[in-house]
């Protein structure tokens, strides 16, 4: 599947759900905002049945369409917009997400940056397959992220930006020990065979 449909999809269900969560919250439902909270992922749906999930341009796309949509939706929910100082704490928390998203999928395996668990660390492929899986995670969680910089405020705002930092990277993990189970069996394996062999030349 195409990666670019993958962050595609993604962010549209991360903004569907973010921003019907908002408008819920503050009881501003109506056609607009619903078209608003929905349009991102009908479009990519409709795109997507009608070129194929192969032909999606590049992933600015999406960052450019959610700018649109959140501009719009900021205008709709003016009267509930709040900044204090956590509005601060949680730009940063959105800057970090968004540098994590760009470099996740480009990161070699290091001992500073990325899901640095044992089977990432002895497999080459099982740390590129988690680390394009932990960028598209953000992705989602992006939309969200960008929303918690206007809304709620005091130590929701701090506690709720943190946890979507924190649950991209648990997610990751999970995911990481999956696909990993089939390179280690197939490690234990190889031993087997080996000292077999090894067993069967010595005697």
């Amino acid at each position: 599947m195409n990666y670019n449909f993958k962050y595609y999809l993604s962010v549209s269900i991360g903004w569907m759900v973010s921003s019907l969560t908002a408008i819920i919250v503050y009881r501003e439902i109506n056609f607009i905002n619903l078209a608003l909270s929905l349009l991102p992922l009908a479009g990519v749906i409709a795109c997507c049945f009608l070129f194929g999930k192969d032909r999606f341009p590049s992933v600015l796309v999406p960052a450019a369409g959610i700018i649109f949509f959140n501009t719009i939706f900021l205008c709709r929910l003016a009267s509930h917009i709040l900044i204090d100082l956590m509005s601060a704490t949680a730009l940063v928390f959105f800057i970090m997400m968004i540098v994590f998203m760009i470099k996740a999928p480009a990161t070699d395996q290091n001992s500073t940056f990325g899901i640095r668990a044992p089977i990432t660390l002895s497999h080459k492929e099982v740390w590129s397959r988690t680390h394009r899986f932990l960028s598209i995670i953000i992705a989602g969680f992006l939309p969200a992220s960008f929303l918690l910089i206007f809304f709620w405020c005091n130590w929701g705002r701090f506690w709720s930006s943190t946890a979507l930092v924190i649950l991209p990277l648990s997610i990751s993990s999970i995911y990481a020990n999956i696909i990993g189970r089939p390179y280690e069996r197939a490690e234990a394996e190889a031993r087997e065979n080996q000292i077999r062999n090894e067993q069967g030349y010595r005697s």
